[in-house]
């Protein structure tokens, strides 16, 4: 019999059954199931188990696994046992029931472990207990570690495991070494399902992580992945010593160590590797498909130039890459030096790359930093053969994409020095590689007020004037300055493609665009303001005499939807002066539409969108428009493709 009320039963029974539900409904369920009795038919389901917070409930569970017929505990695949270890709940009995009421659990979540915990593992595998256990908690050293109870641990659970772990920490003694090496010499014997081997807390030495060569070696053929996590080699890094991590270099000997095959996913997390170091993971694994790096760019800025360039052309290579952190350095030269090395290296491979860049600045007048702060993140993936990309309807097959997202965060006074930094390092000397560039500034200066990062003529022009191989160029968050010289305009044949997101525009901005971007073919602006029409405050204009469009896309999304409210509604002009061929107008159709669809009406000059009630005026003007969208939230998308009608 169960009399229970609603927020007894399981979660992700409880989120399946509100997802179901509107809100009357959800008070309704909770009055029925306060009155409800009746025999159970169905087993209650706990898959994961991992609010064990309080008394009442983890007695209210463990109550549940012994008493309940419908053996709950037979679905748990998953404990986090967190809250245990940080409230003391840990007690011998409640371990004893968890192992025998729940005898189907694969990962153990949980910190600050102590010694009793792993004995009662190690005894409940005697008991048949715990004996599909994939992976364990990672050992604590604040509680009295001791080695012995841990190893035997692992060695007890070690035809079942999938992951395990290696500490080196400082505090580790011998003791614990010669049980490492322990479990090291039974590795291809008694872990044969072992699928990932982690590296933790680790004091490198001159060897760097070729130290680990023999634990490697012993790895059954299973293992697949392989994960560093806070490993420093022997270094100095506060005092940027580079000799410490050079001194070493020439004594990797290729012939002392044997290829690894099997591996094929690296991570490295918050780790300082020196040149050897990255020396020997080139060497050691010639099949790596995956590689993931963390928090680790301190260490990359003190690798020397070659070896950067090596990893990187290898990185190339692979299936999947993927670099990313944070790093307060004293000048964004460093992380901007680490971009176009990556760019140079990816250029010189034989393979076709594809390679976006997204740069974002964030600058506040509350900023206590002195430096830019740099965060880099660098994602490489390799289409396979088979696969085809229509990348801006040019119907080309391309083998590898990389996008490279760069960001500063710093006070508002290096906004000059972020320009600079850009100018130098990424538009001049990476500029012809790039295929996508994404701009995307915010100031925030003034006391608090909020101003835009304003691109002029002189910072526009020298993105297209170094980027000649841009396909796609996406701005937002920034005010586009009309042009106010009279100097010859620059212009970039290869840019097709060009996004505006929440920025401010001017008709005569768009006007210079449409004249520097000559094959411009898609525009799509999303959630734009229009400033400083002559027309009236209420009038949008978009003013591209140069430009056939084989498609125009308007969205307002957000906040700027909002923008509706005011005016309920909006009617969008589309005119043709500058067409190249002579122009019948009264084959021009007007369109008439709501929210549900689009139909013909009677033969006007002009081809017109009307949602509602006509208020804000959008007038379009441009050689040619093939496809013709507008998007606003609150409303039906409108889709409708704009073709010449005769009478």
């Amino acid at each position: 019999m169960i009399t229970s009320p609603l927020h007894t039963v399981p979660s992700e029974i409880l989120d399946d059954i509100l997802s179901y539900l509107d809100y009357n409904d959800v008070l309704q369920c909770q009055l029925t199931c306060k009155r409800w009795s009746g025999q159970a038919t169905q087993r209650i389901l706990y898959k994961n188990v991992a609010s064990l917070i309080r008394d009442k409930r983890l007695d209210r569970f463990v109550r549940t696994l012994t008493v309940s017929t419908s053996c709950p505990g037979e679905f748990v695949k998953f404990l986090d046992l967190s809250s245990l270890f940080s409230k003391q709940y840990m007690t011998k009995d409640i371990m004893k029931i968890l192992g025998e009421f729940c005898p189907n659990v694969e990962r153990i979540l949980g910190y600050d472990t102590n010694d009793l915990f792993w004995e009662s593992i190690a005894k409940g595998r005697r008991l048949d207990h715990w004996m599909y256990v994939k992976e364990l908690p990672s050992p604590s050293f604040k509680h009295g570690f001791t080695p012995e109870i841990y190893f035997d641990t692992v060695l007890a659970c070690s035809n079942s495991l999938e992951i395990l772990e290696f500490y080196f920490h400082r505090y580790v003694g011998p003791t614990s070494l010669a049980k490492t090496d322990g479990v090291v010499k039974r590795l291809k014997q008694d872990f044969c399902r072992l699928l990932k081997i982690q590296f933790r807390e680790v004091h490198g030495t001159e060897k760097g992580i070729s130290q680990f060569d023999h634990i490697i070696d012993q790895c059954p053929k299973s293992v697949q992945s392989l994960s560093f996590n806070k490993y420093y080699d022997n270094m100095d890094f506060r005092l940027n010593r580079r000799e410490n991590r050079h001194h070493t270099l020439n004594t990797l000997d290729p012939a002392r160590f044997l290829p690894c095959y099997s591996v094929k996913h690296l991570t490295v997390k918050s780790c300082n590797f020196s040149d050897q170091s990255i020396q020997y993971l080139l060497q050691k694994f010639p099949n790596f498909e995956a590689i993931d790096i963390f928090y680790s760019w301190e260490g990359f800025f003190l690798l020397s130039k070659s070896v950067i360039l090596n990893f990187f052309q290898y990185v190339s290579s692979i299936p999947t890459f993927n670099m990313s952190g944070i790093t307060n350095t004293e000048n964004g030269e460093d992380i901007c030096r680490l971009v176009t090395l990556f760019i140079d290296s990816t250029a010189s491979s034989k393979k076709t790359i594809f390679i976006n860049v997204n740069v974002a600045c964030h600058y506040d007048d509350e900023s206590n930093s002195n430096n830019i702060i740099s965060s880099l993140k660098i994602t490489n993936t390799k289409i396979q053969p088979n696969e085809q990309i229509d990348y801006m309807n040019d119907n080309n097959k391309k083998e590898s994409t990389a996008d490279i997202h760069l960001r500063f965060y710093s006070h508002y006074i290096h906004v000059a020095r972020s320009q600079r930094i850009m100018n130098q390092c990424i538009w001049e000397k990476s500029g012809p590689r790039l295929h996508k560039l994404c701009l995307s500034p915010n100031v925030q200066a003034f006391e608090g007020t909020w101003s835009t990062y304003r691109i002029n003529r002189e910072g526009l022009d020298l993105i297209l004037e170094y980027c000649t191989s841009l396909v796609e160029l996406e701005i937002s968050r920034v005010n586009l300055l009309a042009d106010t010289r009279r100097e010859p305009i620059k212009t970039n044949k290869s840019i097709t493609k060009l996004t505006l997101i929440c920025c401010w525009l001017q008709s005569s901005a768009m006007c210079a665009i449409s004249i520097r971007l000559p094959s411009l073919a898609h525009l799509f602006i999303d959630s734009c303001v229009f400033t400083n029409s002559k027309k009236s405050h209420d009038c949008m204009d978009i003013d591209m005499p140069h430009t056939n469009f084989q498609s125009l896309n308007l969205k307002w999304s957000g906040w700027y939807a909002n923008i509706w409210k005011k005016y309920k509604g909006f009617h969008a002009k589309v005119t043709f002066p500058y067409a190249d061929t002579k122009r019948d107008s009264v084959r021009d159709q007007w369109f008439v539409g709501n929210k549900y669809q689009i139909k013909p009406s009677t033969f006007v000059k002009h081809r017109v969108a009307v949602l509602d009630r006509t208020s804000l005026i959008v007038n379009i003007s441009c050689k040619n428009i093939s496809i013709f969208t507008i998007q606003v939230d609150g409303y039906s998308e409108i889709n409708y493709r704009m073709k010449e009608c005769s009478k």
